[in-house]
């Protein structure tokens, strides 16, 4: 979500669908999610914990202007409209002014909220934004159990 929103925008709806692949998880590991933006996009996001071989985080943003692909928070590469190679420093720069202590994913996220709780520094997110990423996820799963859209909550 923390990579999702800023790049795309706030998500309006969700339709989705789980299932449990490995016996010991308790619960469902598998989450495929098809979204509509409130810019009226649309697109996929799918998570997992059930993969086999090393395990990535990819993102690839296809718009009007170019594209975007993200793979971790290690690689990144930008193409214009013409599928030409471009410069990455825009995107290179928010990393390097991100809260997190230089550590990427999970690891940044729990380093920024140590840091608000201990050093009372602000947190990379907004209470919204917060908000809206934990309102994605309830929506999300309320569509598991209903096998329907769901408009997610607004603040």
């Amino acid at each position: 979500m923390a990579h999702l929103v800023p790049i795309l925008g706030k998500f309006a709806s969700v339709a989705a669908f789980a299932t449990k692949r490995h016996a010991i998880h308790v619960c469902e590991d598998t989450l495929a999610t098809t979204i509509k933006l409130e810019n009226g996009g649309v697109g996929v996001a799918n998570f997992t914990f059930s993969t086999a071989g090393v395990k990535k985080m990819s993102l690839v943003v296809h718009g009007t202007k170019g594209t975007i692909e993200l793979t971790d928070d290690t690689d990144v590469k930008l193409f214009n409209e013409l599928g030409e190679s471009i410069d990455i420093s825009p995107i290179t720069s928010l990393k390097a002014n991100a809260p997190g202590n230089g550590l990427a994913d999970v690891e940044g996220e729990l380093s920024a909220f140590y840091d608000a709780v201990r050093s009372e520094r602000k947190l990379g997110v907004s209470t919204e934004e917060a908000f809206h990423h934990l309102a994605f996820i309830v929506a999300a799963l309320k569509s598991v159990e209903t096998e329907q859209a769901v408009k997610i909550e607004q603040v």
